[in-house]
């Protein structure tokens, strides 16, 4: 007996066409999400980078602006406490005790509480004990000091310049912080220690700098708003 060929089933409901086309739009259709959803995704990171890339611009002018508003109160502050001083010259101290602050590490009002302590910003102050000019150094002190920081001093009223003075003062300050932290006697970054051995004055010399502060710490931390203004969002 003859086997019969076999034949696949053939629906008459069904066109054999129908499923191909159908399971092409499926495909075309599944492909077509992916695309959308793979472009979503895409606009989504591009979204995200613009947003970190703006925000990390907002905060670079922030602190741009906060350096700014620091510097000009500093410069505010040299001009009343010392206005005979020449625009330049207060120009320059100011900077000189700002990047004192910034290089220390070290806040900045501390460093006005300290000159408004040692001499209430008188240029040619000069104590009882011989100390001079605005941050009170001793003849000796200075001397050794300018040794250290590459001033050459031939005579002793050049101690009393407000610029070599401010930074004869800032050594001989990070020298005795430095010391205090490696006594073991202060953390890092706390300066109040390091006011102890300034002058010799110790502890109650530290409270008195403390107590001049407050003025100079509420001039420096009074907001930015209404002095700078930030640019809106233009997005």
């Amino acid at each position: 007996m003859t086997e019969q060929p076999h034949h696949p089933h053939k629906s008459w409901l069904v066109p054999a066409w129908v499923p191909k086309i159908f399971g092409s739009a499926i495909g075309v259709m599944a492909f077509m999400l992916m695309a959308a959803f793979g472009l979503l995704v895409v606009q989504q990171h591009r979204h995200e980078l613009k947003e970190a890339k703006r925000d990390q611009m907002m905060e670079v002018m922030q602190a741009n602006l906060q350096v700014l508003h620091e510097q000009t109160i500093i410069r505010d502050t040299v001009a009343e406490k010392l206005p005979k001083l020449t625009p330049d010259v207060q120009a320059k101290l100011a900077f000189e005790i700002w990047d004192g602050a910034r290089r220390l590490n070290c806040p900045t009002w501390l460093l006005l509480a300290i000159i408004e302590k040692e001499s209430t910003w008188k240029l040619d102050a000069v104590s009882s004990a011989g100390a001079r000019g605005l941050w009170q150094l001793m003849p000796g002190t200075a001397l050794t000091t300018a040794q250290a920081e590459g001033i050459t001093i031939t005579n002793l009223d050049q101690v009393f310049d407000p610029i070599v003075n401010t930074r004869l003062g800032l050594r001989v300050l990070q020298n005795n912080y430095r010391g205090a932290v490696m006594a073991g006697k202060s953390p890092e970054g706390d300066f109040t220690k390091a006011l102890y051995h300034y002058n010799g004055g110790g502890e109650s010399y530290a409270r008195l700098v403390m107590e001049k502060a407050s003025p100079f710490q509420k001039r420096l931390a009074a907001p930015l708003q209404g002095r700078i203004k930030l640019p809106e969002d233009t997005n």
